[in-house]
This record gives C-alpha cells, structure tokens and sequence, in this order.
C-alpha cells in the first residue's frame, strides 16, 4: 500500500492504523507522564454529532478501505454560527446534510465523494488543546515527506 494524504493535488495513502501508532509515539513523546488520559481518535459514521464537536483538535477523513485520504486541525473554537464548536465548525468543508428535515444525517460533498470519503475520525483536546496543531504537523511530516 502507499501512504494517502490529499495535500493540494498531490495524494498520498496512509492506512487508518500507521495513524493510530504514530499517534501514540507522539504522545509518548509530548503527553506529560500521570496527568490525564490521552485523548484517543473517535469514528464517526457521518450521523449525529461530530466526536468532539465542540474541542479542538485532529480529524481524519478515511475512504471505505479505512485509508486516510486527508489530516487537519481544528484548531480554534469557531465563529459566527459555530462559535464554541472546534472539530465541528471543520465538518462543513467535507460533508453537507444529506436530506433536508432529516435528523443529522450527512453525506460528502461532491469532491470529497469523488475522493472516496466514508468515516470521519476525530480525536479532540479537553486539555492542551495547543498539541492539535503538533500532532497535525506530526503526521503530515511523517507522512508526507
């Protein structure tokens, strides 16, 4: 398998479980030692909220080989109507409503159909969210050289 990531035009493929243990190096790297647990990535499946909705953090969008095609950052806690929404105020890049007057169903915008989206992962910061930034530039670095 190559690795995936879509960085302009340039795709690189990378599977959902090289992630999941660069991940945990980084944190073993930059967690600190007995304080809290360490935030772990969440999927979800494009119906009701968003994992993390509301904290900054990492997302991941996969295909349906469970491939990661794209890495990002919600850094900040929004604006305008998604003022207080980290991860989530990113979603609407991605995803739109699926069917108006539906309860929180979503499907991939056009481009992100064509690029195979299936699963959103998400892994949010209750506490030093400013290791979001880190971990997205983490794995872009070991990921897309």
């Amino acid at each position: 398998m190559t690795d995936i990531l879509i960085k302009e035009k340039k795709v690189i493929n990378v599977s959902f479980e090289s992630i999941q243990n660069a991940s945990k190096a980084f944190f073993e790297k930059h967690w600190p030692k007995g304080t809290d647990q360490v935030p772990e990535w969440r999927s979800w499946d494009l119906k009701g909220v968003v994992p993390g909705n509301e904290l900054r953090g990492v997302y991941l969008l996969t295909d349906h080989n469970s491939n990661v095609i794209y890495i990002g950052v919600g850094a900040s806690r929004g604006t305008g109507k998604y003022r207080g929404h980290g991860l989530g105020s990113r979603m609407h890049f991605y995803i739109r409503v699926k069917k108006k007057g539906a309860p929180m169903e979503y499907e991939p915008t056009q481009i992100w159909r064509d690029r195979g989206l299936s699963t959103i992962y998400t892994l949010g910061f209750e506490k030093m969210a400013y290791l979001a930034c880190g971990l997205e530039a983490y794995l872009l670095m070991k990921f897309d050289p």
